[in-house]
């Protein structure tokens, strides 16, 4: 049997969340980190090389490749995966749950990525102060839905809480107190994803790195120490 490809930059940013729904799924994997070069022209020659060779219909990293299925596109990926080991919704209602789900993650996500990518020394300061307002509303959010359900979906476990734990655990690399000391519910959730089998394991390994979180060229979180 093929083993399942999973590619992207050698940063944790979109892959990381796939990365642990394969772990978790027991599932046998190559994951192909693609270098990049130091400043100023940040190069990345071998993924050139291979963008527009693999056969995607819309070529981007991270792409999967398992094998006859190709897909890129991280939240594509993530419902593949989700659908083939069983951490996809069942229900209309879950279904429903999911959708809105990942749209909020999504939206969260992007608010930590865009400090960390488009911030100067400059302007940090006041990007920060910004999206400390934006992260207390959806945080408030998380904390007031997960006291109601264990997961995303419900009761069931699915591809959307891999997403969410991700982005929080990310923000917790950058400043764990803005979880611990004020969302109880939410590291509770943290906690039992960081727990599970595969998860943890994962986890306490070499292959698991907490930094570069992003590329050399964000402002915060793309150096390795």
């Amino acid at each position: 049997m093929t083993k399942l490809i999973l590619a992207y930059w050698d940063v944790r940013c979109l892959v990381e969340p796939i990365r642990l729904i394969l772990e978790y799924a027991g599932v046998e994997y190559e994951f192909k980190a693609y270098p990049t070069g130091e400043a100023p022209d940040y190069s990345r020659p071998e993924w050139k090389a291979d963008k527009f060779s693999l056969g995607f219909d819309f070529p981007n990293v991270p792409y999967l490749i398992d094998g006859e299925v190709k897909l890129t596109e991280s939240w594509a990926i993530m419902k593949y995966l989700g659908r083939k080991y069983d951490l996809y919704p069942q229900t209309e209602e879950e279904h429903q749950r999911c959708d809105v789900a990942q749209g909020v993650v999504e939206d969260f996500r992007y608010k930590f990525i865009n400090l960390c990518y488009y911030s100067t020394k400059e302007s940090f300061a006041k990007g920060k102060f910004e999206f400390m307002q934006n992260f207390a509303v959806y945080m408030d959010r998380f904390e007031l839905y997960l006291s109601n359900h264990r997961y995303m979906a419900g009761d069931r476990l699915t591809y959307v809480d891999f997403g969410l734990f991700e982005a929080l655990d990310q923000i917790m690399v950058f400043d764990a107190s803005l979880i611990t000391d004020t969302y109880p519910t939410v590291f509770r959730f943290m906690s039992r994803i960081r727990d599970l089998k595969g998860v943890t394991t994962y986890r306490h390994s070499n292959r698991f790195k907490i930094l570069p979180l992003f590329s050399k060229y964000a402002y915060w979180g793309g150096q390795s120490e």
